[in-house]
């Protein structure tokens, strides 16, 4: 009886009693794990050899190497099919759907973005009912969180992220 328990599922939560969140509550995490290291490049002078084409002869020529330095996120990432998050996540066609939307119409850098039911409804043909399942389902599988405006959500940038993610993390630390 105990080990049933222990190998169920936890109850999702349905999309109204889902809590609103101020702040992306997923990038508190995700600032305290990704480390960051610096890129350089040099700054100088190279020489290389050019081919004159009148003569035929072998010239070298002193080219200008500019450089810079900028930090750059050192840790690990993935490239994921969209069908292999339906399965990892074990998303239906619906949330996939949505996420699918999200993705293509996220703003660059951003982590919220807001879906209008309604919109969903008529743009990727499904009932306005599965549009709040779908919605609370991402929520539950920690892909989404209800944003304190109505109608927008967080992303998840562990998950998904279009853009610089230290972008994200630098705009973070100086709030």
């Amino acid at each position: 009886m105990k080990e049933e328990k222990e190998n169920q599922k936890p109850k999702e939560l349905g999309f109204n009693v889902l809590p609103y969140n101020s702040t992306n509550p997923f990038v508190q995490q995700m600032v305290e794990s990704v480390e960051t290291k610096t890129s350089k490049k040099t700054i100088g002078t190279q020489w290389r050899n050019v081919l004159d084409e009148t003569t035929g002869e072998l010239k070298k020529e002193q080219i200008l190497v500019l450089g810079e330095n900028r930090k750059v996120e050192k840790s690990e990432w993935y490239k994921m099919y969209y069908s292999s998050i339906a399965s990892f996540y074990d998303l239906p066609k619906s949330c996939m759907k949505i996420f699918d939307f999200i993705m293509k119409n996220i703003p660059y850098g951003s982590d919220k973005i807001c879906l209008h039911p309604k919109k969903l409804e008529n743009e990727l043909d499904i009932s306005l009912v599965t549009v709040y399942k779908a919605l609370a389902l991402l929520i539950n599988r920690k892909i989404l969180a209800k944003a304190d405006t109505p109608t927008c959500y967080f992303i998840n940038p562990n998950i998904a992220f279009k853009g610089d993610r230290l972008l994200l993390i630098q705009a973070i630390e100086k709030q």
